[in-house]
């Protein structure tokens, strides 16, 4: 059977991974440029030279047996490796107090998107690729791609592995009912901010939630297993201050995350700053399902966004998506 996935990330490339290894022929496509989505790590030239940073998902975390054996079958193929840094919480009113350790957190090495990279070496995955449309007809659809003068396909069945926010407008035309599930769960965006110092910063912590303000988590990138010893940090602004100022330019925003980083922690001026816009960052209301799928349709929909919104639901519901089709056949 040929399967066609849209999106690259944990959701879809475990899902892909899975019809592979039941001896399908799968496609994938990405809009991104390269391994990662929201798992993602930014390079930058600084005057400390080039540094990477976890901008988007921070660690991964299981309470789930399935996906605990999975992270330690990455991590015993050096894919990821635990996080010890000193996590604390930090009040209203600016006092911290020691996080509790409630499930360990590994990260991926050499940086977040190791995991991806590991996943998509040996599928077939187009990266810089944006699909725009599903056409064709249940058992014979096709993928209308941006740019491209002929549409992808035939696929007797099509997976989205995307946002909700982006899927729904896809299954529109095809599947009204996969549709307004999709259209009916929210997520949050993120603005996050990097930096690099001259220097360690004497700080008593590696990573903090924070609550109040326009912060929401920091965290010591150089506190991660295999990064460069440079001082790097990720601020990641809170849901509410990155939802008011979604749409501000990116120098402003800069500024304001380093005044508050800056005032946070007693940090001098950073010698790099950068910023990235998640607009959907993180499941705020999600779909309650672990995936959507119509063997007669040939459609299916996976995504931390089924579940909750974390690296662990994103694998769950791309493995329940391709476990429901590999025992359920076309119509």
């Amino acid at each position: 059977m040929h399967y066609g996935i849209i999106g690259a990330g944990l959701a879809g490339l475990t899902c892909a991974a899975a019809l592979k290894a039941a001896g399908h022929a799968v496609m994938v496509i990405d809009k991104g440029r390269g391994p990662g989505g929201r798992m993602s790590a930014r390079r930058a030239d600084t005057p400390l030279g080039e540094v990477r940073f976890d901008h988007g998902a921070q660690y991964m975390s299981s309470r789930d047996p399935a996906f605990t054996a999975q992270l330690e079958a990455w991590e015993a193929a050096s894919h990821v490796a635990p996080w010890q840094g000193r996590f604390v919480e930090i009040d209203e009113n600016g006092v911290a107090k020691d996080a509790a350790l409630r499930a360990r957190r590994w990260v991926g090495v050499p940086a977040m998107n190791g995991v991806i990279r590991a996943l998509a070496a040996p599928l077939h995955v187009h990266w810089a690729t944006r699909a725009v449309a599903i056409g064709g007809e249940a058992g014979a659809w096709t993928l209308e791609l941006e740019g491209a003068d002929a549409p992808a396909g035939p696929f007797e069945r099509i997976f989205l592995a995307i946002p909700a926010e982006q899927a729904a407008p896809l299954l529109a035309p095809v599947c009204r009912d996969f549709a307004a599930v999709a259209a009916a769960c929210t997520s949050a965006p993120s603005w996050t901010a990097m930096f690099a110092f001259n220097a360690p910063l004497e700080m008593s912590y590696d990573a903090a939630r924070i609550a109040g303000g326009p912060l929401g988590w920091v965290a010591r990138n150089a506190s991660k297993p295999a990064r460069s010893a440079a001082e790097t940090w990720v601020a990641q602004a809170a849901a509410d201050w990155s939802r008011e100022h979604l749409e501000d330019d990116a120098g402003t925003v800069s500024q304001h995350l380093e005044r508050a980083f800056r005032a946070l922690t007693g940090a001098p001026k950073p010698v790099h700053a950068g910023v990235h816009r998640w607009r959907f960052a993180q499941t705020e209301k999600p779909a309650g399902q672990a995936y959507q799928f119509s063997a007669e349709l040939g459609l299916g929909t996976c995504g931390d966004w089924h579940l909750g919104g974390k690296c662990e639901h994103a694998f769950l519901s791309g493995s329940a998506l391709a476990k429901a089709a590999l025992t359920r056949p076309p119509a």
